[in-house]
């Protein structure tokens, strides 16, 4: 029943994950880049100020937790959570990288080739590496290679690709995450060959 309840929260986390980053991707897909800018750093500011307070305000935290109902997990009760990092990995992606593949490319990556996985581990994982399944990497490098075929040649969309899920694989020590490191070091290293 334990099992049963923590798949729930955590496809209730996919899900959500998945519909916020779609929000964003389609908003800088829209929307000028300036905009997208405004509208990023403002959630950054929000998401700072909530993670800075909410230790410090345990009625504050609990209205918090229980506003998402149940989309934290439990260290996320006192750590940053990864809805946070989320913003943050867009937020710094936007304004880093100005070239709309790279960024496009590498949000998708982190927001469907991240969230997919986590799906596809939860539903159909058997073959465990580390706290992840291989059947969740998988779906993460297809998708990543799917969005970055949309850009780039085969070579540099496989390439990004098996990046993003290697990202995707590593343990992160909290309070980091993947929703931060994926669409950066995804972004970077699409520029660092593109400027070859």
């Amino acid at each position: 029943m334990g099992q049963l309840k923590l798949n729930k929260r955590e496809l209730r986390r996919k899900i959500f994950h998945l519909s916020a980053g779609s929000l964003y991707i389609f908003g800088y897909s829209i929307l000028p880049r300036t905009t997208m800018l405004w509208i990023m750093g403002l959630a950054f500011i929000l998401a700072s100020l909530f993670e800075f307070l909410r230790p410090h305000y345990p009625h504050l935290n609990r209205f918090l937790l229980s506003l998402f109902g149940g989309l934290y997990r439990p260290e996320e009760e006192v750590l940053p959570s990864a809805a946070t990092f989320t913003v943050y990995g867009a937020f710094f992606t936007m304004l880093l990288f100005s070239d709309r593949r790279i960024v496009l490319t590498a949000l998708g990556c982190q927001v469907f080739g991240d969230g997919l996985a986590g799906l596809v581990g939860l539903e159909f994982g058997k073959i465990k590496i580390g706290k992840k399944s291989l059947e969740g990497s998988l779906a993460c490098f297809i998708i990543c290679l799917l969005i970055g075929l949309v850009f780039f040649d085969f070579k540099l969309a496989v390439s990004v690709a098996l990046l993003a899920t290697i990202i995707e694989m590593l343990p992160m020590p909290l309070p980091f995450s993947d929703n931060l490191a994926l669409p950066l070091l995804s972004a970077l290293f699409l520029k660092i060959v593109l400027l070859k």
